[in-house]
């Protein structure tokens, strides 16, 4: 049955891929913004399913609790569809409905955001239900019901390319893997495989209009096998992560690559994404931008920056480094609730969060106080519990020893008068710091 119902699938994928009208330069546009228009619509009408689940909830009554979990599941289902779309394209509306039930201090503008959407309502659901929570729950049932009605107006003059659609496609199965199969959007419904199954099959018929049976047969196999092996195994606490991953989802991930970069229709990734890797586990798939545009004059400042971060003269009273608190053996933190403080006795305000991907925030520390990993590494210097430094008495004695002193001038080999000597111990820091990740 399975090998049949493989067959079926992928036969048709060939006829809607071989019957879809080609226009040059936008072979897939047109029935990707119908196709969301039409999702969109069955989106809003789950949601107005959902809010009369909600209107009939009764804290006493079991089943209706379960009703409207069954409906806020659908409602997630018929969101999936479009996902890969509003995400993509409209980024700032698509936050209303699916973003983490907790309160959020948004980056790169550190804009407070209050929880809302249908992870908070699933938060709500499996809380004991009182009349209170009903009325939020109905609020935010009405909240999104009114958005998702007016999805369509987001369309009004909307003009987008083949490489924007299929780089929307592209992060949408990197959301499969990462969010969807992981239960991150739905950890407490455990809906997850489900609403990864819709969610390729959504990438399935926006690539319809671009797959050629002959050039893409391996796009096809691994996009119509990754489908089969997420519908016949959808138990969320079973479901065989790695095999997925490394059996389907990675190796389409790699033939979408590559077919696309063949059909020319490639695009600049979001972030430290990189697309000429093979797929987002390979190395390099997630790299730091190279800020000085000199990849020779880089590895001289991380070479130094390696050295300086395990140096104790950069504390005041030279018994402390970076490494003190961001110990590589632990993932760059030191485990601890509160960091020791330069004084055993103390600790400082918080912990040491893990430097691992530190080059992908918009922000440094807990509160997004800094703006640049080099601000971040002066204030730690300065800081009186943490390192106690005056930095330019710390490049003053660094540069007594010839080491340092040709470390530093291979590093930084112009002068700039108009920057203090001690930015270069902040500069080579940073550089060492972007390229840490799991190896």
């Amino acid at each position: 049955m399975s090998k049949n119902f493989t067959l079926l699938l992928f036969a048709s994928l060939l006829m809607l891929a071989n019957s879809a009208k080609r226009t040059p330069g936008s072979v897939g546009v047109e029935l990707s913004i119908e196709r969301f228009e039409a999702d969109a619509k069955s989106y809003a009408l789950s949601l107005e399913d959902l809010s009369a689940a909600i209107h009939n909830l009764h804290p006493n009554q079991p089943e209706s609790i379960n009703i409207a979990k069954t409906k806020l599941i659908y409602s997630r289902l018929a969101y999936k569809r479009i996902e890969y779309f509003l995400e993509h394209f409209f980024f700032t509306s698509s936050r209303i409905y699916n973003r983490p039930p907790k309160n959020e201090i948004e980056e790169p503008h550190l804009e407070y955001m209050e929880p809302a959407g249908m992870q908070y309502m699933e938060a709500i659901l499996f809380d004991s239900i009182t009349i209170e929570s009903k009325k939020e729950l109905a609020v935010q049932a009405g909240l999104l019901s009114h958005a998702a009605n007016d999805l369509h107006a987001l369309l009004y003059k909307f003009e987008t390319n083949d490489k924007q659609i299929l780089a929307a496609v592209r992060l949408e199965l990197i959301r499969i893997i990462a969010l969807g199969i992981t239960g991150f959007d739905a950890p407490i419904l455990k809906s997850g495989i489900w609403e990864s199954e819709v969610a390729m099959e959504t990438i399935a018929l926006t690539l319809k209009p671009y797959l050629d049976e002959k050039k893409h047969d391996s796009v096809f196999h691994y996009l119509g096998n990754s489908i089969m092996f997420l519908r016949n195994n959808p138990e969320f606490d079973s479901f065989d992560r790695l095999k997925f991953l490394t059996h389907y989802a990675l190796p389409l991930q790699k033939h979408l690559n590559v077919m696309i970069r063949e059909m020319k229709l490639d695009s600049v990734p979001p972030g430290l994404l990189r697309y000429d890797a093979a797929h987002m586990f390979s190395p390099g798939a997630v790299q730091p931008v190279d800020s000085t545009n000199n990849k020779e004059l880089t590895a001289k400042r991380v070479t130094l920056g390696k050295k300086l971060f395990f140096e104790t003269r950069l504390s005041g009273n030279g018994s402390r480094s970076c490494a003190s608190c961001h110990n590589p053996a632990n993932y760059f933190t030191d485990g601890l609730p509160r960091s020791m403080g330069l004084n055993p006795h103390t600790s400082v305000r918080r912990n040491a969060p893990s430097l691992f991907y530190v080059a992908a925030q918009q922000n440094q520390f807990w509160d997004g106080r800094a703006k640049t990993l080099e601000e971040q590494i002066e204030t730690v210097m300065r800081d009186s519990l943490e390192m106690n430094a005056i930095p330019i008495q710390s490049m003053q004695n660094l540069l007594k020893d010839k080491e340092y002193k040709h470390l530093f001038k291979k590093a930084f080999p112009k002068k700039d008068k108009s920057k203090p000597a001690e930015q270069q111990i902040y500069s080579a820091l940073a550089a060492f710091m972007r390229t840490l990740k799991p190896v």
